[in-house]
C-alpha cells in the first residue's frame, strides 16, 4: 500500500518586529497559461494587421508615404473619421494583448505578500519589484475564513477576478464588503495562514482569539 506524503506548503511566513508577513507565490495554472498563449497567438496577427493599415493611412494623409499608388485601397477617402474608426480595434487588441502578457508574467513570477499588525492588514501584489497595495484597518476586520465562489458566474469569470486581484481562498469581512487574498492556495494551506495571522493578531486584538479554531469556515 502506497502512503501519500503530506504536500508541503508553498507560502512562507515570518515575524518582523510586531508584524507577521506571509508570502504566497502565485500558483501556475497550466490550463490558463496555455489559454493565454493561444489568445496571444490569435491577437498578435490582428493587432499587426490593423496597426499596419492605420499607420499606412496616416502616412498617406500626411503625404509621407513614398509609394501610395502601390497600396490597393480603391478610391476610399482617408478621412480622420475612418482612421479613428480603425484605431478602435487597434486599441482593443493592444489592451487585450497587454493584459494577456501581464497575466502570463504574473502566473510565472507574481506573488502576494500579506502583512498584518495591530493597525493594518496589507495585501501586496508584487511583480518584479512593481507593487500594488491594499490596506485595511485591522480592528475593522471580522470573520477571517476560507471562502470559495458559490455561484457559477463568479466561478466562470474567476480568471478575470484573479487578474484584478479580487479572487482568493482566504476571505474576510470589512465593513459591508468581503475581500479575498491567497489566490492559488488550497483550503488546507489557507487554514494554516489564517491560524498564523489569528495567533499573531490575538496578542493585540481580542476579536482574533479563537482558541486554535478557524472561524467562519465558509460563507
Amino acid at each position: 500500500m502506497k502512503i501519500v506524503a503530506p504536500p508541503k506548503s508553498i507560502h512562507k511566513s515570518e515575524i518582523v518586529n510586531d508584524e507577521i508577513v506571509v508570502t504566497i507565490p502565485v500558483k501556475k495554472r497550466w490550463f490558463e497559461i496555455v489559454w493565454f498563449i493561444w489568445c496571444l497567438v490569435i491577437t498578435t496577427p490582428l493587432l499587426y494587421f490593423f496597426g499596419k493599415i492605420v499607420v499606412i493611412l496616416l502616412l498617406i494623409s500626411a503625404g509621407l508615404y513614398g509609394n501610395a499608388s502601390s497600396v490597393d485601397f480603391g478610391d476610399t477617402t482617408y478621412s480622420p473619421g475612418a482612421i479613428g474608426a480603425l484605431l478602435i480595434p487597434v486599441a482593443i487588441f493592444l489592451l487585450t494583448e497587454l493584459l494577456i502578457i501581464y497575466s502570463l508574467v504574473w502566473r510565472f513570477a507574481g506573488k502576494e505578500i500579506v502583512s498584518a499588525n495591530k493597525d493594518l492588514l496589507v495585501v501586496t501584489r508584487n511583480l518584479f519589484g512593481w507593487k500594488s497595495y491594499k490596506a485595511y484597518k485591522t480592528n475593522e476586520i471580522s470573520a477571517l475564513r476560507i471562502s470559495r465562489p458559490t455561484d457559477r458566474w463568479t466561478e466562470m469569470f474567476s480568471g478575470f477576478r484573479r487578474i484584478l486581484g479580487l479572487a482568493g481562498t482566504v476571505a474576510f469581512d470589512y465593513g459591508s464588503k468581503t475581500f479575498r487574498f491567497g489566490d492559488g492556495i488550497d483550503e488546507a494551506e489557507g487554514r494554516q495562514i489564517i491560524k498564523k495571522i489569528q495567533s499573531h493578531l490575538s496578542i493585540f486584538l481580542p476579536q482574533f482569539e479563537v482558541d486554535g479554531k478557524v472561524i467562519g469556515e465558509y460563507n
